[in-house]
């Protein structure tokens, strides 16, 4: 007699419509890739400075995993999404690190392509005050101002949603 265990069945995976659709943007962005190893140097921007998501660029260039490859990488630091559609747009960066609403951009024709997300939803993000400051939770942020890199970005979203979810 067998185990009910041994009659399972194969379990199929199926691959998400992000997965499939950021592959075949990958595949797409790849022609240019030699044009970029011929040149030996990559000019990454970053929408805003500092962002826990872009530490693996900054592990990578602090302990020359680029360099090892023979790939030299330019950082440049810009204040928000506007700013790096037009870096793009300029052809001042090859790459850039952003959010998702900035992808609009490419609607309103800006020559980029979207091949990666970094995060799934923004919980790396959140609400910093001054240590003098006397909020200490969002209802306290009631009638305060809150500081946003750009109109139509990512921090400019989660206000919006903060102050609908919360009246």
């Amino acid at each position: 007699m067998t185990s009910p265990r041994s009659h399972k069945k194969p379990v199929a995976r199926l691959v998400s419509r992000r997965t499939t659709l950021g592959g075949l943007a990958g595949a797409l962005a790849s022609r240019y890739i030699p044009e970029v190893w011929a040149a030996g140097k990559l000019r990454v921007g970053k929408a805003v400075a500092e962002n826990f998501a872009y530490v693996p660029l900054n592990v990578g260039i602090d302990h020359g995993f680029f360099d090892k490859e023979g790939l030299a990488i330019e950082e440049v630091g810009f204040t928000g999404g506007s700013r790096i559609a037009q870096a793009m747009t300029a052809g001042a960066v090859d790459i850039s690190l952003s959010a998702g609403p900035d992808m609009q951009f490419i609607i309103k024709g800006a020559p980029e392509i979207a091949i990666a997300s970094i995060t799934n939803s923004p919980s790396f993000m959140g609400y910093c005050v001054g240590s003098e400051s006397r909020a200490r939770s969002l209802d306290d942020l009631r009638g305060k101002r809150i500081g946003i890199t750009s109109t139509g970005s990512l921090t400019d979203w989660l206000v919006r949603e903060l102050n609908h979810v919360n009246g």
